[in-house]
């Protein structure tokens, strides 16, 4: 079966029950793969027989796993998608995919590359540098190409009007015990009063 892209993909899996999706925090170095290691060691889920030419090992694979709260990042991570011989039947097709593993093939240890398809997708949600147009294998045309950078924090929400801010301004002051509070301590809470009103 072929799918226009990779969430394609993992939703036939998941309605499938193929995928198990991981909502618990993890950490990416190291205690993603090993979670995969184990996993792919795993009875194969679902009904498929193993292939004549893999007896022993065509049984395994678990099932595919995505994490969706990877540590310091707002990337989901899919793994082992691809790790049985029943998903590799209904495996991806097309050149998106193809695109995606050229770029990853080519970037370097610790870096992201992703195509002007994705950089006009993600916005302006991450910092991107770009790399130039990359001839990639099997790709007919020049991919552009950008690294990612870093992740742009979400814009905070509009500020509180001059009432909401005055009401919280009250409300914190009235927890203030004046009695409890040193000579030094009042004309700190003074000054800082005045700048405020100043502004």
């Amino acid at each position: 079966m072929s799918f226009p892209d990779l969430q394609s993909f993992i939703k036939a899996l998941d309605e499938r029950g193929q995928l198990r999706r991981i909502s618990a925090e993890v950490d990416p170095v190291l205690e993603i793969s090993a979670i995969a290691d184990r996993v792919s060691r795993l009875p194969a889920v679902g009904d498929a027989d193993p292939p004549p030419t893999d007896p022993i090992h065509g049984t395994r694979g678990g099932c595919g796993l995505l994490f969706e709260n990877v540590r310091d990042s707002s990337i989901p991570v899919g793994i082992n998608l691809f790790g049985s011989y029943e998903r590799m039947d209904y495996t991806i097709v097309g050149s998106t995919v193809n695109v995606a593993a050229r770029l990853q093939s080519a970037c370097a240890p610790n870096a992201i590359l992703v195509s002007s398809n994705t950089q006009a997708l993600i916005g302006e949600s991450f910092q991107l540098e770009s790399q130039g147009r990359l001839s990639l294998k099997g790709i007919a045309e020049e991919v552009e190409a950008f690294e990612v950078q870093f992740e742009i924090e979400a814009a905070s929400t509009a500020e509180p009007s001059i009432d909401e801010q005055l009401a919280a301004l009250r409300e914190q002051l009235t927890r203030i015990d004046l009695e409890q509070l040193g000579e030094e301590e009042k004309e700190r809470l003074m000054s800082s009063m005045s700048k405020l009103l100043k502004r």
